[in-house]
């Protein structure tokens, strides 16, 4: 076990110093142990994750207190096929007092399980960050020192996704720079170019088809969130859908008494500031080969009027409601409403 895998807890610990240490850590996987090395918890990238959706800096929010675990006396068989099961790499050796012995680590190759490919579009230019996007692409803004494309990534991998397509434009050299092919991080990432803006669907059209033969995640390049995307394509593989909107519930409650009345000018009913449900597009899609082809080749082309336009032409188009976190970094005060 390297020691940049653990860090003792104490009293005057702060959710800084974690998220420091997990930097260190460099592989996602932090252990907290006590002055006599019992383990107390365990934080992971998925728990910085959350914290930062849930816009909270407590370390009681941070470290999971009841984390996966093994007797370190489990055979080496024992001890992977927990890991597969469950789906960690990291896994906690500790003996009967609860010390904490080693660490196993998976080979994350044996937890790559999903050949469906993920497109993250990241080739806006953010105008709506005004100069935080200057000289460096929004998904590349970083969020406790890493960048948001990262945290994207990562939030895929940790369900077994490892093909990847970075949809490109705006300094794209940045973006290739810092993931080049993604044996870094253990997945294939591939590059589409945008010569030219394309809107949030248009680069699609640039995939070679013989690329993407199963259906297809697309997801926009600025959305954090902790949704489950094995359910999201479950549900869609179910479903025999060619394309699939996950879409977020929101509440809009209205500062104003509403008068209702007749045609006749009779007052009907009032309603005291009534509260409005309405569903919003979170930039999270499932699409496959058939939905591609109706995209002009090359040309500027936005997701919802694809979702459209293959309701026209009688594709068979779903909705999935995500009830996880979720947050649109689209502008200055929400990029600092995630920041401070």
């Amino acid at each position: 076990m390297k020691d940049s895998h653990k860090i003792i807890f104490h009293k005057k610990l702060t959710f800084s110093n974690i998220v420091d240490a997990l930097k260190l850590a460099n592989d996602g996987f932090l252990a907290l142990v006590d002055s006599k090395n019992k383990l107390i918890g365990v934080v992971t990238d998925s728990d910085v994750r959350r914290a930062i959706l849930n816009q909270t800096n407590t370390i009681e929010s941070l470290i999971n207190f009841k984390p996966f675990f093994v007797n370190y006396e489990f055979s080496n068989k024992e001890v992977f096929d927990f890991s597969i099961q469950n789906r960690i790499i990291h896994v906690p050796l500790v003996d009967e007092n609860h010390i904490l012995m080693d660490v196993f680590i998976q080979n994350s190759d044996h937890l790559k399980t999903k050949e469906n490919k993920v497109v993250i579009m990241v080739g806006g230019l953010g105008k709506r960050l005004g100069d935080l996007t200057k000289n460096t692409p929004k998904p590349m803004l970083k969020i406790m020192g890493k960048p948001i494309l990262e945290y994207i990534l990562q939030s895929f991998i940790e369900e077994g996704f490892y093909k990847f397509i970075f949809c490109v434009n705006y300094k794209y050299e940045i973006i290739q720079n810092y993931f080049g092919d993604g044996s870094a991080f253990g997945v294939e990432i591939n590059y589409v170019f945008e010569q030219n803006k394309l809107g949030t669907a248009g680069a699609i059209s640039l995939i070679d088809d013989s690329h993407v033969k199963e259906p297809f995640f697309v997801v926009n390049g600025d959305v954090l969130s902790m949704v489950n995307y094995s359910d999201i394509l479950e549900s869609y593989n179910s479903s025999t859908a060619d394309a699939l909107m996950c879409v977020k519930q929101n509440n809009y409650k209205n500062p104003y008494a509403v008068v209702n009345f007749d045609e006749e000018n009779n007052l009907v009913s009032l309603e005291e500031k009534p509260v409005t449900t309405f569903y919003f597009n979170s930039g999270i899609y499932i699409i496959n080969n058939v939905i591609k082809a109706l995209l002009p080749k090359n040309n500027p082309f936005d997701m919802p009027d694809l979702f459209l336009k293959a309701k026209l032409n009688n594709k068979t188009v779903k909705v999935y409601a995500i009830k996880d976190n979720w947050f649109d970094i689209g502008t200055k005060d929400e990029f600092y409403r995630l920041t401070n």
